[in-house]
């Protein structure tokens, strides 16, 4: 487990970094790893759930889970970025980037859940090591996604108008 949780940060360190580089801003690639949180506690949420196990096959789970929970904020963000420098209102390209990327990162849960779906139940029986890690998957990515969806833009949201705000006071002095 100490291993894998270490192999587990500095992943989110080298994921922070290209983030980071890529956005050119420090604070964006925060929202984009607070997804990783709402991951945990889908993780957490489904083990007290399932009443199972947390295997070194859930650990792996847990570090995919917070994989595609990360690619669904980046797709997000990154779109909310771009229908900002298109339209130029805050509020506007919000709802038209949530509206569109809704559907792809909704998908991609959809998918992805359902495909472990029978593993996570037990059909045709369970299997202690692989129905941990799917439960664990599926907790996950479900409620991580929700969370996603939720949080995330109310977050960009906050930093835009908090960047406004930074902007507006330097021209002023």
């Amino acid at each position: 487990y100490t291993s894998l949780a270490y192999a587990f940060l500095v992943a989110i360190l080298l994921i922070y970094l290209i983030l980071a580089t890529q956005f050119s801003s420090y604070l964006q690639p925060l929202i984009i790893l607070s997804a990783i949180p709402f991951a945990l506690i889908g993780v957490i949420f489904g083990k007290f759930l399932t009443q199972s196990v947390f295997t070194i096959n859930s650990f792996v789970a847990t570090v995919g889970v917070a994989g595609v929970v990360v690619n669904d904020a980046l797709v997000l963000i990154d779109f909310l970025n771009k229908r900002f420098q298109e339209v130029g209102d805050r509020r506007k390209a919000l709802i038209q980037a949530v509206h569109m990327r809704l559907r792809p990162i909704l998908l991609t849960t959809l998918t992805t859940t359902l495909g472990l779906l029978p593993m996570a139940v037990g059909l045709p029986e369970y299997s202690l090591i692989w129905g941990t890690m799917a439960t664990t998957f599926v907790t996950g990515l479900c409620t991580s996604t929700f969370l996603t969806i939720a949080l995330v833009p109310v977050q960009w949201e906050l930093l835009e108008r908090l960047r406004g705000r930074r902007k507006k006071k330097q021209t002023e002095v």
